[in-house]
Order: C-alpha cells, then structure tokens, then sequence
C-alpha cells in the first residue's frame, strides 16, 4: 500500500495531511478494525514526511491532529494523535 500525502493551498496558509490507518483490536474476533484517516502536520513533520517519503527504513513518529469524523463516535475532529510510520512504505498507523 502506498503512502499518501496532501497540501492543500489558501489564500494566507498551507494545510497538511497525510493518510493514516487506525486500528482497533476486536475482542474474541480473528481480524482488527482499521479505520482510514487524515492527520494534520506541522510544516516541520510533513516536511520530514516529505523528505523521506521513498526511504523504507524511516521510522518516526508525529504530533498531529486528527481530521476526520468517525462514524458512530463523538466528535473526533482535532483530537490530538500520534502519527507512527513503519518501515517498509507501508501505511503509518
């Protein structure tokens, strides 16, 4: 699965996600719940994103903010996360 990434451009500011799964454990179940989500970045984080985008041994993680409602939960716009990539390009979960 590839990575994914979005800047969107305004008139005075940048914004910036990137593309995330959440996964819940699912009790007594074989298989976990993944959810597929955007978080924001600052500038910093997507820049160093960015910069190692294509480097399958890059493992960090980012403050962002979630930007996704979630069915069937409260309101999960702009609640804090952490942002953990993984080696090998695959989604950051």
């Amino acid at each position: 699965m590839r990575l994914t990434k979005c800047e969107i451009e305004g008139q005075d500011t940048t914004d910036l996600f990137i593309r995330c799964t959440l996964t819940q454990t699912v009790n007594d179940h074989c298989e976990n719940l993944e959810y597929g989500l955007w978080v924001s970045l600052s500038e910093k984080s997507f820049k160093d994103y960015k910069d190692n985008y294509d480097n399958e041994n890059h493992e960090v993680s980012y403050f962002g903010w979630l930007s996704n409602d979630i069915s069937n939960y409260a309101e999960t716009t702009a609640v804090p996360t952490t942002v953990y990539t993984k080696k090998g390009n695959s989604r950051q979960r």
